[in-house]
């Protein structure tokens, strides 16, 4: 067991993947296939001010295989994507320092490919319409379900190799 409570459990085809006690997923379990860990690794910055959260998500998206940077307010996360180019951010809206609205405008200004999930337990409905309007890809309100995270990755990035 670690210490953010992921439990994994490998059998020949299947791993199996809980958080106990868990207040970032509703689900208590859920089950993935090996064949998600097997991607060739793909980097994904998470930003958020909330520790427990970016420790319980890096551990996650890392046992299936991706790389995994996280930052813990908007000025970190420009760091980061200057530094790392993700493919991919999963982005708050409110955090000290700078806000995910303006944090997502200059991570587009840094590179418009990278492709911004917002993930936010406070924003309301007309806030998440105008973040999906200037580029934001998805959008989730807390708490989250890991596995709606990891289909959502999976689809962008499937969407993004096509091009």
């Amino acid at each position: 067991m670690s210490s953010t409570g992921l439990h994994l459990l490998d059998g020949n085809d299947l791993a199996i993947i809980y958080l106990k006690n868990s207040k970032f997923c509703p689900r208590n379990y859920f089950s993935l296939f090996k064949n998600s860990a097997r991607m060739d690794p793909f980097s994904i910055l998470f930003v958020d001010d909330e520790k427990e959260f970016l420790e319980t998500i890096k551990e996650f998206f890392e046992q299936l295989g991706y790389k995994v940077y996280i930052a813990h307010n908007g000025q970190e996360a420009l760091l980061r994507v200057k530094e790392h180019m993700p493919g991919m951010v999963f982005l708050d809206i409110s955090m000290p320092q700078m806000d995910g609205s303006e944090a997502l405008r200059l991570i587009h200004e840094i590179n418009p490919e990278t492709q911004v999930i917002i993930v936010s337990g406070y924003a309301s409905e007309s806030l998440a319409r105008d973040l999906l309007q200037h580029g934001a890809c998805d959008f989730f309100q807390k708490p989250v379900d890991l596995v709606l995270l990891q289909e959502t990755v999976e689809r962008l990035r499937s969407l993004r190799d096509l091009n």
